[in-house]
């Protein structure tokens, strides 16, 4: 999946309520989405925001062959001044497990 095909689909999962969070440890501090700071909404806007030099792939460290999709920037947006969104896909549900920062 390239860097368009990425982002137009965790945008459709966010519209379309199609998205978990990855349980982790300290998650109020890896997950903003997760805790309630960030809206499905005001992700959905950061996404629009980057560019194909914002993004990159890497394999999940757990999931053999689960590519997770990584966003990261520092535009402003709001009060977020640099932000990075981690995400994969399982069937046809996106899975956020990281944060994004202020």
């Amino acid at each position: 999946m390239n860097f368009k095909e990425a982002r137009s689909a965790l945008i459709e999962a966010l519209r379309e309520g199609r998205f978990q969070h990855e349980a982790r440890e300290a998650q109020e501090e890896k997950n903003f989405v997760a805790v309630g700071d960030l809206t499905a909404e005001q992700v959905i806007e950061i996404l629009k925001a980057c560019v194909g030099r914002h993004y990159k792939w890497e394999w999940h460290h757990v999931l053999p062959r689960v590519e997770v999709h990584v966003f990261k920037g520092k535009k402003i947006i709001g009060s977020w001044k640099q932000w990075f969104i981690r995400a994969y896909f399982l069937e046809e549900d996106a899975w956020f497990i990281r944060r994004s920062s202020r």
